[in-house]
């Protein structure tokens, strides 16, 4: 009965009236859609200047007005979902989770700012839609933040149900419906954070793979230590090894004074030197108690065989289909920079020397993560050189360090202020200084001396 009121209904509405209410609905969604583009222009435009962010955008932006519109179909079609629990049952937390993992806050933000917009629009401007809509949405990105783990999507969703079930009390107050529809509207609330997060779930791998997006999830995966390339870098190449684990302390310390993705540094600096494994040998880190096998070649031939190590661990990367991010780690820890020792050895022996020759053939860093990387493979890999340590030593020699990077253009394309490099050098002096700190002589214990000679 109630289908056939409304389809009176609708037949007795003039077509003009109903052309000129649809076009008012588009007006106010275009100007919503602007809305939201500026908001994302305001709080993270980069996204808005790469066409596979934007093709994912308008994907997730769709997931609520598509779930929305599903819902409404199956509530009028059938009586699977009755029409007091519909707007409780709209996954609004889907497109907003989905956004802040794989895109960030301010995305996730603008996605369910568009989406309660558009939901309440479809719903003849529903007020009660729109609030729950943006309820859902700061609580879903603040619970998004800083997700490490897949587990921690379960909290959020817990989250989201505990606010949507305070919203629907609230209006229960309001409206005072009977207790059985509440009770229904209760559990939709429920059942639509549960769908929220199981889809966010099952569709973040997929998006991860489709639009070439590493997530700090992924990222959390490849910190294991037992990876295949980490563990043959630990027998093989120990020194190479090490110096990755001390690189990952100093960048992610850095990382976290200017508040840039710690995480992501670390990692990458886990994989930054795998190239490396093909000739460890050569490499000074290596070099034990062993002949410098360098002694034997030109300064020319060890350039290319130091050079070559950028070269060989992305082509190790991609064997093992490592992230993007750790790609671009190899490939721009040393940018086009300058290979001064053998640069300088050369000048010594060759009348003219070509400066590219001795030049890696990778780009500088293009972010602030990549820069600090970077800086602090220099900074540790130079370290080692320090005899007898002192604050001062360490502090003098990062100075130089940076000043070098600067100046050779390798920190022009990582949109770093001088504040934040400032920051970053100030960090990397004093973790420097506390990892290489001198230790206090002990008096040897006579009695304990004489136990051992006998």
């Amino acid at each position: 009965l109630l289908k056939a009121h409304n389809s009176q209904l609708t037949m007795l509405i003039d077509p003009a009236e109903q052309n000129l209410q649809f076009f008012g609905k588009c007006i106010l969604l275009l100007a919503a859609l602007i809305a939201t583009i500026v908001m994302l222009r305001l709080i993270n435009s980069e996204i808005l200047i790469k066409p596979e962010k934007i093709l994912l955008l308008s994907i997730l932006a769709l997931l609520t007005v598509f779930s929305a519109r599903l819902l409404s179909y199956l509530s009028i079609q059938t009586d699977l979902i009755p029409s007091s629990a519909l707007i409780y049952l709209i996954p609004h937390a889907l497109a907003v989770l989905l956004g802040a993992i794989l895109l960030g806050g301010g995305a996730a933000l603008s996605l369910g700012f568009w989406g309660s917009f558009a939901t309440a629009i479809y719903f003849d401007a529903s007020f009660s839609v729109f609030v729950l809509g943006i309820f859902t949405t700061v609580t879903a990105t603040t619970a998004a933040r800083n997700l490490h783990k897949r587990s921690n999507l379960y909290r959020a969703g817990l989250f989201v149900a505990i606010v949507n079930i305070i919203f629907t009390s609230i209006f229960y107050i309001f409206n005072q419906p009977e207790l059985p529809i509440f009770g229904k509207q209760l559990i939709s609330c429920i059942i639509s954070a549960i769908i929220s997060t199981g889809l966010t779930l099952l569709l973040i791998p997929l998006f991860e793979k489709i639009f070439g997006i590493t997530t700090d999830i992924t990222l959390l995966e490849l910190s294991d230590m037992g990876h295949p390339l980490l563990q043959k870098m630990a027998i093989q190449a120990p020194g190479t090894y090490h110096h990755s684990l001390m690189v990952a302390t100093l960048s992610q310390n850095a990382a976290e004074a200017i508040h840039a993705n710690s995480l992501m540094v670390r990692v990458c600096a886990y994989y930054h030197d795998i190239g490396k494994l093909v000739k460890p040998e050569f490499f000074s880190e290596n070099i034990q108690n062993s002949d410098n096998p360098h002694d034997k070649l030109s300064p020319h031939m060890s350039a290319l065989v130091i050079i070559a190590h950028v070269k060989e661990g992305l082509t190790l990367a991609k064997r093992h289909k490592l992230p993007e991010p750790i790609i671009d780690a190899i490939e721009q820890h040393h940018g086009n920079g300058l290979i001064h020792y053998f640069y300088e050895k050369a000048k010594k022996i060759e009348e003219s020397v070509n400066e590219s020759d001795f030049r890696y053939g990778g780009k500088p860093a293009t972010s602030k993560e990549m820069a600090i990387l970077s800086l602090a493979d220099a900074s540790e890999a130079a370290s080692r050189s320090i005899k007898k340590p002192t604050p001062q030593k360490i502090s003098n020699l990062i100075d130089e360090i940076f000043e070098i990077k600067l100046h050779d253009g390798q920190l022009d394309h990582a949109r770093l202020t001088m504040a934040e490099i400032n920051i970053i050098k100030q960090s990397i002096i004093f973790s420097l200084s506390n990892m290489l700190h001198g230790r206090v002589s002990y008096k040897t214990d006579e009695n304990l001396s004489n136990k051992s000679a006998e």
